[in-house]
């Protein structure tokens, strides 16, 4: 088990720098949007999240599609549907653990939101890696047959 992680993390060790500066990138933007949104606009704070997702989502797609998964150069309409439900996903996990901390147990929404962008991106990285920018392999007549 230990070798299979291990070679996991070196065959994906540069999409995942890349990757990490896509979220780092985006992270940063989502939460000073939340922030502008939520503090200094007096927006409810699922909405201030909402908003502040859906704007940073835009960067993180296209930087993700040209510099950590290099797929920019096929066709950005499916893996934008993808990404949809990718993003749909993450978002029904980061509106159910803030909800969950906030509202259960008194939690910040500040750290709320901090504790729930550490969940989706380790879903985001292995979605996005697997199958929003996956690259189908051409297969020629030499590839093993199954």
């Amino acid at each position: 088990m230990k070798t299979k992680i291990k070679q996991f993390f070196i065959e994906h060790f540069p999409v995942m720098i890349q990757f990490s500066m896509a979220g780092t990138i985006s992270s940063v933007f989502y939460y000073l949007l939340f922030v502008a949104f939520w503090q200094w606009g007096h927006i409810n704070y699922q909405v201030a999240i909402s908003l502040a997702y859906l704007l940073s989502s835009v960067v993180h797609f296209l930087y993700c599609r040209k510099y950590a998964f290099q797929s920019h150069q096929h066709a950005m309409l499916g893996q934008a549907m993808k990404y949809m439900v990718m993003l749909a996903i993450n978002y029904g996990f980061t509106i159910t653990i803030v909800h969950f901390l906030s509202a259960s147990y008194g939690v910040s929404p500040y750290l709320s939101v901090g504790v729930s962008i550490a969940v989706t991106v380790i879903l985001g990285f292995l979605l996005a890696n697997y199958w929003v920018f996956k690259v189908q392999k051409a297969y020629s007549a030499n590839d093993e047959a199954f």
